[in-house]
């Protein structure tokens, strides 16, 4: 996971209202078909949309409605080539 960006709410700077980033192999050329993330230990996952980007990279977006910055104590992805991940 490279170029993690948090784009706060323009109205209110305490909200999130998306977390973005690059995510590709560590090797080979298998690209991401699922992305989730999860903002708080034990917390929900979030699933993001993905957009290619220079291949195998995708370009992740996770999108919130309610997420507070203050809220925000975690940042753990998980992305698999599998499109039924859990």
């Amino acid at each position: 996971m490279t170029n993690i960006a948090y784009e706060l709410d323009a109205t209110d700077p305490t909200l999130v209202d998306a977390i973005t980033f690059a995510v590709a192999p560590s090797s080979g050329t298998v690209v991401a078909a699922t992305v989730k993330v999860q903002t708080a230990t034990s917390g929900s996952w979030t699933t993001c949309t993905l957009v290619a980007g220079t291949a195998p990279s995708m370009t992740a977006t996770c999108t919130f409605t309610d997420l507070e910055l203050i809220d925000l104590t975690a940042l753990n992805i998980v992305a698999s080539s599998s499109a039924d991940a859990p």
